[in-house]
């Protein structure tokens, strides 16, 4: 005669723990395996992180020296083009000096002559400096060929003040048109100024007019220097 288990009765004894055991084991296993497995994707996820922060800050610092090094030559370039009025005065004063040395002296410039109510340029006009005698015609743009004239001291200024720049006279000569006469026109040395310009207006039919005389005022940080120099200092 057969025995029944009872019910509610379990499979107990020593195959059940070793069943339990291996399969403690293999869940550890697995466990351990899929740490090791996360722990390398950690560990390559951190390098590739700390190789692009790396990267990041290389590039950032590479490009803030170049912002650097791009605003220190243009101070450079700023500092070695600026000419000071002091220092262009000190030269023009030196050259100056010694009356037998003006001549070595030259300063350069190009008029142009154009309508006074259209500005268009006007060719054959005939320019005049009287302090050197020579002529110059104007071509289709209005303009001479460069001049060429020397420096000379403005000898009244020369105890009071003396001028950086040299003064010339221009007399303008255009069939058709009123002359024209510049006084006290500005020449600096070894300078080409590309002008002045001058306007010269049409002439009236059976009308007596005068030539247009016209004087260059002098060079504005000058006269506040002058001005300064004698100022009542109570």
């Amino acid at each position: 005669m057969k025995t029944q288990k009872p019910r509610g009765h379990k499979e107990c004894g020593e195959p059940r723990k070793l069943r339990e055991t291996q399969r403690l084991k293999e869940i550890e296993g697995i466990s351990s395996a899929r740490l090791k497995k996360n722990r390398r994707i950690w560990e390559r996820q951190g390098a590739k992180s700390g190789t692009l922060w790396k990267s990041r800050i290389s590039a950032s610092f590479q490009a803030l020296i170049s912002i650097l090094a791009l605003a220190f030559a243009m101070v450079l370039l700023y500092i070695g083009s600026f000419i000071p009025y002091d220092s262009i005065v000190s030269r023009q004063i030196q050259a100056f000096q010694a009356a037998e040395q003006a001549s070595r002296h030259y300063g350069y410039l190009q008029p142009q002559v154009v309508d006074g109510f259209s500005e268009e340029p006007l060719a054959g006009a005939v320019i005049v400096v009287p302090e050197t005698g020579n002529r110059f015609v104007t071509s289709e743009d209005g303009r001479t060929a460069v001049i060429q004239v020397p420096i000379r001291e403005d000898e009244h200024f020369a105890k009071i003040s003396a001028k950086p720049w040299s003064e010339i006279t221009l007399i303008v000569y255009k069939e058709g048109y009123l002359e024209y006469v510049l006084f006290h026109t500005h020449v600096w040395e070894n300078q080409t100024r590309k002008g002045p310009k001058i306007l010269l207006f049409p002439r009236v039919e059976g009308e007596e007019q005068e030539p247009f005389s016209v004087v260059e005022g002098p060079h504005r940080l000058w006269v506040r220097d002058l001005v300064e120099k004698y100022r009542p200092k109570d």
